[in-house]
C-alpha cells in the first residue's frame, strides 16, 4: 500500500470513529457532533496516518535490529503521543482553546490515555507478530482460511542474489547474514506496492507469490524493477558496509498449487505443487544463461517486442528438469534510456 493510501485509509477510519465517539459522549447526533468529530478525526487521522506510513516505509527498516519488545513499546509511545498532539490541535480548531497536550480539567483524560496505550500495545504486538508470519498469513491463520487445503492459481517468482557463495566467502558469515537482512529489507516497499507476499526465504533466495485473482505480468515485473532500483539507490551504502553491492535474478511463472496448514509445534501455511518446482527450474535457467529475469510463456506473451520500457527476448523451447514437456520462455530486462531513444 502506498504512503498516501495509508494516510487516506487511517484518516477516513479516524473520522468515522471520532464522529461515533463524540456522538456518544454528547448523547446526540447532529451537525455539531458530526463537525466536531470529523475535524478531530481528520487532524488525528492525518498525523497518525503519516506516522504509520513512515513506520511502514522507513522506521521498520532502521529499527529492524532493535529487540522485539522494545520496538512494540517505542511504537506504542509514538502513536499515543501523536494522538494526543492531534487531539490538542483539534480542540484548538473546534473550541478555540490554547494548545494543551495534557488538559488539567478533564477527569477522564488519564483513563482514556491508559485505554489508548493498551490498545496501541495490542495493535503493535499483532503488527510485529505479522512481520514474523506475514500480514496475510496471520489473518489467514486467524480465520482458518487454509485449515482445509485448497487449490489456488498464483503468479510465483523465485528471486536470488547473484554470486552469493563467493560473497559469503569474501565477507564472512556474520557480515553475509547482515547483508542478506539489508538486501531483503529493501524489498518491503516494492512488494507492498505490488500486492505480493513473501512465502519463504531459503538462504539467499525468496519465494514470492501474488494473489490468485492477479494474472497481470506487469505487476511482478514492476516489482522486480522497483526492487532493482531500490538496491541501486543503496549501492554506495552496501559498498561501504560490505565491500560489494548485491545484484539478483529471478524466475517468474503462473500456475496452480495446493495451499494448506502444516505442523503443530510450529505451524505454517505451505504451498505445494508442480508450479513451484517449475518456477525454481526457470530460475536455474536464468542462472545458466546469465539472464536477469526469465518468465514462462503465459506471462511472457503479455510483453510485446516493441514495449517502450522492457526489452523482450524470446528464448524458444527449453527443457525443464523433471518435466517431459518443454516450455517456451522469455527473457525480460529494463531498457536503458539510450536503447529506448534509439528505437524511437
Amino acid at each position: 500500500m502506498s504512503f498516501y493510501k495509508i494516510v487516506q485509509k487511517i484518516t477516513l477510519l479516524a473520522i468515522i470513529i471520532a464522529i461515533f465517539f463524540v456522538s456518544i459522549q454528547r448523547r446526540e447526533f447532529n451537525e455539531t457532533t458530526i463537525f466536531i468529530g470529523a475535524m478531530h478525526g481528520a487532524v488525528i487521522g492525518i498525523l497518525l496516518g503519516v506516522v504509520v506510513a513512515f513506520k511502514n516505509t522507513v522506521f521498520n527498516f532502521h529499527l529492524k535490529r532493535i529487540p522485539f519488545l522494545l520496538v512494540i513499546l517505542l511504537y506504542s509511545v509514538l502513536y499515543i503521543v501523536t494522538i494526543l498532539i492531534g487531539r490538542a490541535l483539534a480542540i484548538m480548531i473546534t473550541h478555540g482553546h490554547s494548545f494543551q497536550l495534557i488538559p488539567d480539567n478533564d477527569p477522564h483524560f488519564m483513563g482514556a490515555v491508559f485505554f489508548i496505550f493498551g490498545t496501541m500495545l495490542l495493535y503493535n504486538l499483532l503488527d510485529q507478530i505479522s512481520l514474523l508470519t506475514g500480514q496475510k498469513q496471520l489473518l489467514n491463520f486467524a480465520i482458518g482460511k487454509y485449515s482445509n487445503p485448497q487449490i489456488e492459481s498464483r503468479m510465483i517468482m523465485f528471486l536470488d542474489m547473484r554470486d552469493s557463495t563467493s560473497i559469503a566467502e569474501q565477507i564472512g558469515d556474520k557480515k553475509y547474514l547482515s547483508l542478506l537482512d539489508d538486501f531483503f529489507s529493501l524489498m518491503t516497499l516494492p512488494l507492498k506496492q505490488s500486492g505480493g507476499e513473501i512465502y519463504k526465504y531459503i538462504g539467499d533466495e525468496a519465494i514470492i507469490t501474488w494473489p490468485n485473482n492477479f494474472q497481470d505480468a506487469q505487476i511482478p515485473v514492476r516489482f522486480f524493477q522497483s526492487f532493482k532500483k531500490a538496491i541501486a539507490n543503496q549501492s554506495s551504502q552496501f559498498e561501504q558496509s560490505y565491500g560489494v553491492a548485491p545484484l539478483f535474478r529471478g524466475g517468474l511463472h503462473y500456475g496452480s498449487m495446493m495451499i494448506g496448514e502444516l505442523g503443530s509445534v510450529k505451524k505454517e501455511i505451505a504451498l505445494i505443487g508442480d508450479s513451484l518446482n517449475t518456477t525454481s527450474r526457470i530460475l536455474q535457467i536464468a542462472k545458466r544463461l546469465d539472464k536477469e529475469l526469465i518468465v514462462s510463456e503465459l506471462l511472457g506473451n503479455q510483453f510485446k517486442e516493441d514495449n517502450p520500457f522492457i526489452a523482450v527476448e524470446f528464448l524458444g523451447k527449453n527443457q525443464i528438469k523433471g518435466k517431459e514437456e518443454e516450455l517456451n520462455l522469455f527473457s525480460l530486462s529494463k531498457k536503458s534510456k539510450l536503447h529506448a531513444a534509439m528505437e524511437v
